[in-house]
């Protein structure tokens, strides 16, 4: 994407200076970003909470395992962890049998102690992010 940008003040509602421009201090600007990764679940480890989590609607299990599409920095690392029908972790894919996701891939298998997959159809997906960054998700048919 291509863009403009000058430096000066941008509308500031609460500024209680008048609002100036200064054109011979802006350039035309280009930013890019991979496929697939135009936005992200992002927990930096603010606020000092170990990690942050989100949790789908029930989803159906549509593949023999599932992927990420995500990265960790430092120290972080992301789990997943399977919910049943009745809001209960699935035993065998809950987050502690889950092995971390380390590092920056696009296709990342998720590993449970259970297997690759639950025996049940539907199940919510809930992610765990310390100091990373989840892209995507998905089940792959292999």
């Amino acid at each position: 994407a291509y863009y403009g940008a000058s430096a000066g003040l941008h509308g500031d509602i609460y500024s209680q200076t008048p609002h100036l421009f200064f054109p011979q201090n802006g350039g035309l600007c280009r930013a890019s970003w991979d496929m697939g990764r135009f936005y992200a679940l992002v927990n930096a480890r603010g606020g000092g909470l170990p990690h942050a989590h989100a949790t789908t609607h029930p989803v159906d299990v549509t593949g023999d395992r599932m992927l990420l599409n995500a990265r960790t920095v430092r120290d972080g690392e992301i789990r997943v962890e399977l919910i049943d029908g009745e809001n209960k972790p699935i035993q065998g894919f809950t987050m502690e049998d889950c092995e971390p996701f380390l590092g920056d891939e696009k296709f990342g298998p998720v590993r449970w102690k259970g297997g690759s997959v639950p025996q049940q159809d539907k199940v919510r997906v809930k992610f765990y992010i310390s100091s990373g960054m989840l892209y995507g998700w998905m089940w792959e048919k292999g």
